[in-house]
């Protein structure tokens, strides 16, 4: 979003073992203090691509998405990756009601999995470890709202079997 992130106190940078050889990665602790939320406030986009590499062993939890408040939970979220009750990558768009594309696998394997997700016209995709995975071509009227990108968590309620609003 042009933004930098803004880390709650449950975030920690460095962790070894990122998901490329020689890198690190950032742990988030599976609270509302474990989120980073861009500084700035820009609108909903209708046309974008987002990507996220996570690692865990949990069985849900919101990994990156747009909401309306910097921290906190949301009551407008979506434009969200996040993984199910049973371990399977969700995209989330609000767009005449609830659009869900699924992963048809579970990722929840504790090695490092990149989530890929675009949205551009009516067309949404969700990518997993470079493989298209789901793809929708019937998006219309994305819901439009001022808010931020937030990585580590948000609300949940209302989604198809979201489970924990934060990711561990």
């Amino acid at each position: 979003g042009g933004y930098h992130g803004v880390p709650g106190t449950g975030v920690t940078f460095g962790v070894a073992d990122g998901p490329v050889a020689g890198t690190s990665a950032v742990s988030v602790n599976n609270t509302t203090n474990g989120r980073i939320h861009a500084f700035g406030s820009s609108v909903a986009p209708t046309d974008y691509s987002a990507e996220v590499w996570f690692r865990t062993s949990a069985t849900s939890g919101r990994l990156l998405g747009f909401g309306d408040l910097q921290v906190g939970n949301s009551g407008h979220r979506d434009r969200q990756i996040y993984l199910t009750n049973n371990g399977r990558v969700h995209f989330g768009i609000r767009a005449e009601g609830t659009q869900v594309l699924s992963s048809p696998a579970q990722y929840n394997n504790n090695q490092w999995n990149q989530a890929v997700v675009t949205l551009t016209g009516s067309s949404a995709r969700l990518y997993v470890n470079g493989a298209l995975v789901a793809q929708r071509n019937n998006i219309t009227d994305p819901e439009q709202y001022i808010g931020h990108w937030r990585l580590g968590g948000d609300n949940q309620s209302g989604w198809p079997s979201a489970g924990n609003a934060n990711f561990n």
